[in-house]
């Protein structure tokens, strides 16, 4: 009897046993969700913040994810909501890695400027603040070149007085006198130069030169341009013209540098007329990869103020208005050493506003040439 009752117990538990699994697969997630329902209000309270931002969250990736793989082509971006279009060329990002303008590839207002790297536009461009830049024209004159002329033009070349020059434009240097001026100038002032050299004479004969040093702490060379043949005068002779592109150490624009000597016999203003045509026509030739960029001229133009041959230089080049007379050395009277700005292949401007000739060009004292050397403040841009 007794195990009629337990036989019957266990078919009973057995039964139920099955019903409870056979509930469990049915509702799966009962136990679950009842044990968020009964959490109290502080616990509700908070899952429903947190299920808000959570909440939030998936949408934006959603979004971010539908945007980037292309499967919602019905969402369209706000034309104001893009921070490099037409109305805003400086994009944060542009402006926080120390550039101001934001264009593409083809633009001419990147020309001879660093550009900085955006993930909002194609080039990023950095405008540099002007800097300053010391150029002096010299013509140093052969004939009466001696030690003690090289030793008085060095030291000027790190005196105060004439502003720690960092390009010199000099005319009648032979090519192989071009090492020993160079040794003189670092000597004199510390620094290390460098140059450029271009032979002239009676072909084929070189009995003088032109050429271009600087401090390479303040410069460094971009492109040795070489130089122009100009108009051979009567003699037979060559005057060249050599040209440089030099970019400042400090952030800058690259600029150009042309030195030479125009023809000196007295009866030559037309040649000097046509020599200076060819010469600005060179110029913009070789400065026309960097069109915004600055050009000097450091000439012995070999003629006086408002001669025909500086009209036609002061029709695309500014001389600052300079009028002091560079020879002869010892009592000048005239004025033929010139130095020549121009801001870039634009209109002609006068310097001003931090750029240019910051002030008036002005003429060294007797160092032993015939000339006067003239030197001058520049700000480039």
């Amino acid at each position: 009897m007794v195990l009629g009752y337990v036989s019957r117990f266990a078919w009973i538990t057995l039964l139920l046993a099955c019903a409870a699994i056979c509930v469990c697969a049915v509702f799966p997630d009962r136990d679950a969700a009842d044990v968020g329902t009964d959490s109290g209000p502080d616990a509700s309270d908070a899952s429903s913040a947190d299920g808000d931002d959570a909440s939030s969250a998936d949408a934006a990736d959603a979004s971010s994810v539908d945007a980037n793989d292309g499967s919602s082509a019905d969402v369209e971006t706000p034309r104001d909501a893009d921070p490099v279009g037409d109305e805003d060329p400086h994009p944060p990002e542009c402006l926080d890695a120390g550039g101001n303008l934001c264009v593409t590839v083809v633009s001419r207002e990147c020309a001879g400027l660093p550009l900085l790297e955006s993930s909002d536009c194609e080039e990023c461009c950095f405008e540099p603040p002007p800097v300053t830049v010391t150029f002096v024209q010299a013509n140093v004159h052969l004939t009466e070149w001696d030690e003690a002329t090289a030793l008085h033009f060095a030291r000027l070349m790190n005196a105060e007085s004439v502003g720690f020059p960092i390009v010199v434009g000099v005319q009648e240097l032979r090519p192989e006198q071009a090492s020993t001026l160079l040794d003189r100038l670092s000597a004199a002032t510390g620094d290390a130069w460098d140059s450029r050299i271009t032979g002239m004479g009676i072909s084929p004969s070189v009995s003088s030169g032109i050429g271009l040093f600087w401090r390479t702490a303040g410069v460094e060379l971009v492109e040795d341009c070489g130089s122009l043949e100009l108009e051979r005068l009567r003699n037979g002779y060559v005057p060249r013209i050599h040209g440089a592109i030099f970019r400042p150490t400090a952030p800058g624009r690259p600029f150009g540098v042309f030195t030479g000597k125009l023809s000196w016999y007295s009866d030559d203003g037309e040649l000097r007329v046509r020599q200076a045509r060819a010469l600005v026509t060179w110029v913009q030739e070789v400065m026309s990869p960097y069109p915004e960029s600055p050009r000097i001229l450091a000439i012995d133009m070999n003629d006086v103020l408002y001669s025909p041959v500086w009209h036609e230089l002061d029709a695309t080049f500014d001389d600052g208005d300079a009028t002091l007379p560079t020879a002869p050395a010892s009592s000048p009277e005239r004025r033929i050493d010139y130095l020549w700005w121009d801001a870039d292949d634009g209109p002609r401007v006068a310097s001003g506003e931090g750029l240019g000739f910051l002030e008036t060009p002005r003429r060294s004292e007797d160092f032993g040439s015939d000339h006067r050397f003239v030197w001058a403040h520049t700000g480039l841009q």
